[in-house]
């Protein structure tokens, strides 16, 4: 369809992008609503060493530094959210306001927000700052997550029976764990 030439577009909306946003809004209310708790936290100064820094020991934590006022925080947060809730615990949002937590912001040197690190062991393994599409962030969070083969691997090896080791074996005939805990029957 043409739009006229003397039909003015000033203020128009377009339609398709709030019918986007609105399907977007629901899928996130769905998944904040069957996530699992503390899958989604607020971090201080206070609680950063334990919900940042241990946690990150099992869980890959996915600190997002940002603010209330902040329009590309508010693009960005949701869609962290979403993920968080549809991977129900596979990692950890943790949200920090640079504005309530300046020596946070500061520790970060955060000249920019929204400013997103990625913890893995203690330590900052990735980051970026700025708003991105869901897509990109998808991409990052499943780089993070273990291989679905390596988590059987795991549990195999914790189950410590013949069978449970030879399955492992066979899944991952590299695993020196599996192989020396099946040579030790």
């Amino acid at each position: 369809m043409t739009t006229p030439s003397n039909v003015p577009l000033r203020g128009a909306v377009d339609l398709a992008a709030l019918a986007s946003q609105r399907e977007a809004e629901q899928r996130r209310n769905a998944a904040m609503g069957s996530a699992p708790s503390g899958v989604v936290i607020d971090v201080t100064e206070a609680s950063f060493p334990t919900e940042v820094l241990e946690r990150s020991q099992t869980v890959p934590v996915v600190l997002d530094l940002g603010a209330s006022w902040c329009r590309p925080c508010k693009q960005l947060s949701p869609i962290l959210e979403t993920l968080a809730a549809e991977y129900a615990g596979r990692f950890v949002l943790a949200k920090v306001d640079v504005d309530a937590e300046q020596r946070i912001a500061a520790a970060f040197q955060v000249q920019s927000i929204p400013m997103v690190y990625i913890f893995k062991d203690g330590q900052p393994i990735d980051g970026f700052v700025g708003a991105r599409p869901e897509h990109e962030i998808n991409q990052l969070v499943q780089s993070l997550l273990p291989d679905p083969s390596q988590l059987r691997v795991r549990e195999l090896l914790s189950q410590g029976t013949e069978e449970a080791l030879r399955d492992a074996v066979a899944l991952a005939p590299g695993n020196e764990d599996a192989v020396c805990s099946l040579a030790e029957f």
